[in-house]
């Protein structure tokens, strides 16, 4: 479709990214938020939620977008959970 095409060419013009790009790095920003409110959610889990394929492709996306791992988010949300005790 010739408007789409336009569409799409005059996004990239404007913010220097495609289409895609943007929705997969919302992607994977939903699947880092997952990680930090939900580390005992599996990569599975958190793939099919935010719409990725499998796990290895959101393990290589999260370390391209956030120059993190998975595991790293999750180190960092359990070090930083509120304690349960008073």
């Amino acid at each position: 479709n010739l408007e789409l095409h336009h569409l799409c060419r005059a996004y990239k013009r404007l913010t220097g990214r495609t289409v895609m790009e943007d929705v997969r790095r919302r992607k994977v920003e939903h699947a880092r938020h997952l990680l930090l409110t939900d580390p005992e959610k599996t990569l599975a889990q958190i793939a099919a939620r935010v719409g990725i394929g499998d796990e290895h492709q959101l393990s290589r996306l999260l370390k391209r977008y956030t120059r993190q791992t998975a595991r790293e988010w999750r180190r960092f949300a359990i070090a930083t959970r509120p304690s349960d005790s008073p």
